[in-house]
């Protein structure tokens, strides 16, 4: 009996702790990992593909606002932004009015955003950068006609000027 102790305190009882202590490294790691890593990685995604040109890259400007043309900030940004500034003018899709929306107008919009994307699709388009003015209902309407589509990146109309907003879709 008496070796039987010695044998599980001297000889098993270190084996186990380092086991235990190996085994635990890589436990913590993956802990680590998926607590703080993901959240870091998806933070540098996120970085990345509001900077990202894309090939291809096309321009949809959103322009709703009743008073005001949106447009002018938007091509004064285009001109301060260096991916922008090369998409070339056929590359550039523009929905606009001019008055006071109302729930009537609505389908209007939705079948010229619909004719639009067609034409966005034919081109290949990989990227496409979106610039809201108006209504957020508006917004989701051309989220809704994107979400399967291409990269897109959001920019929203705020003060005068455009600010970049990141991709539709979060995930890395």
């Amino acid at each position: 009996m008496d070796d039987f102790v010695w044998f599980t305190t001297v000889v098993l009882d270190p084996i186990g702790i380092w086991i235990g202590v190996i085994l635990a490294v890589p436990i913590i790691w993956t802990w680590y990992t998926l607590t703080f890593g993901r959240r870091a990685r998806h933070r540098r995604w996120f970085d990345a593909m509001r900077k990202a040109k894309g090939n291809r890259p096309a321009i949809l400007i959103v322009d709703l606002f009743d008073k005001g043309d949106a447009t002018v900030a938007v091509e004064r940004f285009r001109q301060n932004d260096d991916v922008l500034r090369n998409i070339p003018e056929e590359n550039i899709f523009v929905v606009q009015r001019s008055k006071h929306l109302t729930a009537s107008d609505i389908p209007d919009i939705v079948a010229e955003l619909r004719a639009i994307a067609e034409e966005i699709f034919k081109n290949g388009t990989e990227t496409l950068h979106y610039f809201h003015a108006g209504p957020g209902v508006t917004a989701a309407f051309v989220g809704v006609q994107f979400a399967n589509a291409c990269r897109v990146i959001i920019y929203q109309h705020s003060q005068g000027e455009y600010l970049n907003w990141g991709p539709l879709k979060h995930t890395p």
